[in-house]
Order: C-alpha cells, then structure tokens, then sequence
C-alpha cells in the first residue's frame, strides 16, 4: 500500500470523469479524461505529463488489448480513435485517426474495444453500435508491433477518417397513445417527427405513413372513427388532421397488406396546446380538449360548435366575444350552421379528463377534480346543472391520509393531503361501466382505481354525491397499477404495473352484472347501486395474476411505456381467448402474442406490510422501474402456462 507518486496537472482540472491504463507493458502510460475536456497521458513511472488533448469531453475511455489504440467516447455524442505514438522526445502521444460525429449531442455512455482490436463498441441512448473502420485494420511496424501481428508486412498509412451521424440516422420515436382498429388487424400511431403511421396488429411490421403533419412536430394524440373511417391526430403545435381511409387495405387483414393514398379532409389548427381528442360514435363531432379550453367540432368540416373554458367563476360570454377567442374558423363547404350555438362554463380551474358517456351514445362526460358534467354531442349543452354530480372517490370522506417523511422527504415530520382530490385520471370502458385510474397531484401519492356504474353519471344526480363500486381487489392493488391496458374477458382487466409486468385481475364486484343489466340503460341510480355492493361480503385479499414483463428499453424518453391490447381479429380467431399486447418501441411496435397465457398468481401486500415496506424503500429507487416500489406477494405452486403455444 506505498504510494508511489501522483499525477498531476495542476489545481485548474478538477474533476475526473474516466481513467484507463495502457495494457501494453512497453507503454506504460495512464491515460485520464478531466471534466473541463482536456484528455491528458501521463507516464506511470515517472508521474510525469507526456501529452495534453484539450476540448476532447471524454466520458468513457477504452485501449485495444495491443496498447495501439484508445476509443473515446464524449458527452457531445461524437467517438474519437487515437494512435499512440512517440514524438521526437520520446514522449508518449495520441494521434487522431477516425472520428464520429453525431449531430443529436447524445452522451455516450460507454466504449469497448473487441480482443483482436478491430472493432468498437459503443452504447448511446438505448441502442449498441459495433463500429469497424479500415483504420484499425492497417499494420503497424517497428516498436510497438505485436507478435499477433505479421511485422513483414509495410505499415499502411491511412489519412484521418470521419464519419456524421445525423439526418440519415433520425432518433425517431412514437410519441401518441397506440389506437387499435375496430377489426383489430391494425394499430395507428403518431410519431415525434410528424408522421402517422400504420402497423400490422398481427406481425407489428409498419404498413406505411398515414400522412404527415409539419417535419418536427411530435403528434400527442391519435384517435380512429370507425364508423367513418377517418384518422384524427393533433401535434405539439395544435394542428389537428383528419385523414380518409377507407381503403380495402385498412379494413382487410392481408399477409402483406400495403397503404394507398390518403385523403386529408381536415387540416386546422386549434388555438393552444391540446391534451387529447375525443370523437363520438358516429364520427361527426370530435371533442378537442386543452389545458384552459375545450371546443365541439363538426366534422369533417372542423366547424366549432361551441367553447367550453375552465375559469374560475366564468360566465356564459357573448358570441362576439368567444368568437375573438376561439380557434380560427375554416371555410365551411357543407354545413348549414351558423356561427357558435352554445357557450358552456364549468365552474372549475382545470379541465381533467373527457370521455364517452357509458350508458348513452349522445352525451359525454366531463369530469374537473371531483365533479362530473354530462353534455350533449349535438351542440354541447350542458345536461347537468351547474352544481355537477360530485364523486365521492376513496379517502375524499372526511378522511385526511397522512404520509411518511421516508417517502416524501428526509426530516422527520409528516403531511397531510387535502380532502379534496385533484390530479389527473384515466378511464377504462367496460359493458355498462367505466374505470378510473386516478392519480393525485401530490408527490408519491399512490394511485387509486375505481368501478363507476353507468348510473352514476345520470344527470337527475346533478348536485349529489355518489360512490363508487366497490371492487375487493382494488384496494390491494391500487398502488401497483402504472396505466390500464383493457379487457381479455368480460370481468377481466388487465393493467400494466409499475415494475412493468403485464398483469391481469378478476372485477368479482356484485354491482358489474346489475351495472350491465340495469345501471347501462340508467335505470338505477347510483346511489342504490353503491348501496347494494356495500353490503355484500367482507372482500378476501386482493389478488391478481402476472403474465410477462416488458422490456425497459421500451419505455420512451419521458419514462412512460406506451401500450394496448390488441382486439381480436379473424385472423387471430383460434387466439380470442388470449389477446395480444402491441408496444411501442421506438419508431416502431412490438406485438407480444400468447404472453397472457402464462400466469402467475399473486397477491398485493396487506396495507401494514405495505406502508412497512414503503417506508424501507422511499428513499431507493430498487424495486420499480418506474413509479413508487411494489412487490407482489407470489402464491407458491401456481405458476401456469398453455404448452400448445409455446
């Protein structure tokens, strides 16, 4: 343990990001790289400075096994490769003799050379490249040649190479919801680079581009209507298109299906960001929600119907004045309307979530924090009163949850949340009624399911209070769920959860069959449907089952895994029973088929042994990819799977 000297270049370079040593024995040489991009070689024996590279930003260094080469990777996304040689003093020094440039500033967060020193390895983003430049090919003679090597042969000296990693290489990714087709043979997707694209729900290979909005801009949501045939998409920059395609080659599953020209039959812009499109049943109303403001479109003439604006205390404005603050409209070839019809006001600060009334065609759902509003497609008026009917959601009962400072933060205190819940939901649509993934806008705070019956949303409840389902498992598995996949059966939900398995549970609520006899045709209120769960049996412990897990690597760039179930087709016919799951990943999908077919049963922690396990972990990101830590608890010996298709 004697210290044999230091390597030094002064008090100016603090900070290290890489070292390496130079394996070959004749060179003995350390070779650093300082955070301020200088790359410096220093001589082993002597601690002395050989050589000094600035501006290099080196953040993995790597030499060949024969000590000829170093292989630098920098925060700047480019790749340099270096040459040890000697200068006329017989200091060690680095040539440069291939560089790779890439355009998109991406860190590379390591290098590798192989063991004969041909090839390179580099890791950048979510992807490996094996680079092989004929640099590393040339002979080299005289001191520094190894005995691997044929010394006979004259050195070939080849000029520096460079290589530009940019346009021809797009780091394109999918950016929009994944929408699956009626007849289940196709997924649509929006990408960051403006394109909407077209893949095989079967074989997950890309069909074709849809259409494109303007180069760059990234498509944040993608909806289909069926009943018309059109693709709607809106981009970052609030252009929405509507396309036709009611083409053979969308509505028939071919082995190798091809794309024919669309028609745009809408293109206009909305005025603000938008959150999400919400089209009706029959294809000619689309709701186009944003952050302050909602508009009613006719479409396909993109005519707005009417405005809804989320401000405190707002009260119907003249048409005058909304027609100066709503989007801009197009010119109208076939629409006899006039101007806005309806101005509706909600009495709220943020519009959260919209969605397809449950139990009527004609109506939607709009739902701010804790108050639901129904209205009407035709022309957005307002079926509720103006008190809206309030959602009596979990832990809103006068109850106050206070949370442990191991999870949200180092002093030794506790918080309390309030009473009313704000935050953002998501909604799942069964046979007469609706799930909601609802989270809460307070850090850590563990998401929360509910079951809403149809009836719930019945507009003779405006100004009361209603409850929801009560569902044995949710209170178990709440915490586990990261988004909602869909149905594999009738009472089956599958959900994705936060450490990315793909998992499934049984709704074995009394309310699910009376909500789809009865509550689906409003014809009991909600409140007697709450009434009736609630007095069924004590729930036994919350359960579910694991199928397959997703790959990391397919979460995007913001941590979310983008992901639905795939519908049955005719050509999946024999596998009805075991539905698809199509992911993004990338520019592309991935259909995982068959993975529901195997199970493992498990079961969600009990609330003391969660809060337990909680408190262990709040301060660690182990065991979650993403989202706050869960762990099943697995049920031993029930691991099953259907052998015919594996």
């Amino acid at each position: 343990m004697q210290l044999l000297g230091k390597c030094s270049v002064g008090a100016d370079l603090n900070g290290i990001d890489d070292m390496t040593f130079n394996p070959n024995p004749e060179m003995p040489t350390l070779i650093v790289a300082y955070q301020d991009g200088a790359l410096c070689v220093f001589d082993c024996t002597t601690m002395s400075l050989h050589f000094r590279q600035p501006d290099v930003f080196a953040h993995n260094l790597a030499c060949s096994s024969d000590g000829h080469s170093l292989v630098v990777g920098s925060s700047q996304g480019s790749i340099d490769v270096f040459e040890f040689d000697y200068d006329h003093e017989g200091r060690v020094t680095l040539t440069p003799i291939y560089r790779v440039s890439n355009t998109s500033d991406e860190l590379i967060r390591g290098v590798a050379f192989s063991l004969d020193g041909r090839r390179f390895v580099d890791i950048a983003g979510q992807q490996a490249r094996v680079w092989a430049p004929a640099c590393l090919v040339r002979k080299q003679a005289g001191k520094f040649e190894s005995s691997t090597r044929d010394s006979t042969n004259p050195s070939i000296l080849l000029p520096t190479t460079s290589t530009v990693l940019g346009s021809e290489i797009e780091d394109v990714q999918i950016s929009s919801p994944l929408v699956v087709s009626a007849n289940g043979g196709y997924v649509v997707a929006g990408r960051d680079n403006g394109d909407v694209v077209l893949f095989s729900a079967d074989t997950g290979k890309e069909v074709g581009v849809l259409y494109q909005h303007s180069r760059g801009a990234s498509i944040v949501s993608v909806v289909l209507c069926d009943s018309t045939k059109l693709a709607l998409s809106a981009d970052d920059s609030g252009r929405v298109i509507g396309a036709d395609i009611s083409t053979p080659q969308y509505s028939t599953v071919a082995a190798e299906p091809t794309l024919a020209p669309t028609c745009i039959v809408l293109d206009r812009r909305f005025n603000g960001a938008i959150v999400s499109l919400l089209p009706n049943a029959t294809g000619d109303r689309l709701l186009v929600c944003g952050r302050s403001v909602i508009e009613l479109w006719k479409i396909p003439s993109g005519r707005v119907l009417a405005t809804q604006e989320s401000i405190l205390g707002l009260a119907p404005a003249p048409e005058s004045a909304v027609s100066r603050a709503r989007s801009p409209e197009p010119v109208d070839t076939g629409s006899s309307l006039e101007g806005i019809k309806n101005v509706a006001t909600t009495p709220a600060s943020t519009i959260r979530s919209s969605f397809q009334h449950p139990g009527n065609p004609e109506w939607f759902v709009v739902v701010t924090d804790s108050l639901a509003h129904v209205h009407a497609w035709a022309d957005f008026a307002q079926i509720t009163s103006s008190e809206g009917i309030s959602l009596a959601r979990n832990r809103e009962r006068g109850d106050v949850e206070e949370i442990s400072t191991s999870v949200l933060s180092e002093a030794r205190q506790t918080t309390q949340l309030p009473k009313k819940s704000t935050g953002v939901s998501s909604y799942l649509f069964g046979s007469g009624f609706v799930i909601e993934l609802h989270r809460q806008s307070i850090p850590r705070a563990q998401p929360r399911l509910y079951i809403w019956p149809a009836a719930a949303f019945d507009p003779s409840l405006s100004g009361s209070r209603v409850d929801p389902t009560t569902e044995p498992h949710f209170e178990g598995i709440s915490p586990a769920v990261l988004a909602l996949l869909g149905f594999s059966g009738p009472s089956t939900l599958v959900f994705l959860d936060v450490n990315l398995w793909v998992c499934s549970t049984e709704l074995q609520s009394q309310a699910i069959s009376a909500a789809t006899a009865r509550d689906g045709k409003l014809g009991v209120p909600a409140r007697f449907a709450a009434r009736r769960s609630s007095s069924s049996s004590i729930a036994p412990p919350s359960s579910a089952k694991r199928h397959f897990f997703a790959l990391s690597d397919w979460r995007a760039a913001g941590g979310e895994v983008r992901c639905t179930l795939a519908k049955p087709s005719s050509s999946t016919a024999p596998r009805s029973t075991s539905r698809d799951v199509v992911f993004a990943n990338g520019k592309g999908v991935v259909v995982v088929k068959g993975g529901l077919e195997f199970s493992e049963s498990v079961s969600a922690p009990q609330a003391d042994a969660t809060s337990d396990h909680l408190r262990s972990l709040g301060k660690s990101s182990q065991g979650s990819a993403y989202g706050m830590p869960f762990n099943w608890q697995v049920v031993s010996g029930s691991m099953r799977r259907r052998t015919s298709n594996w």
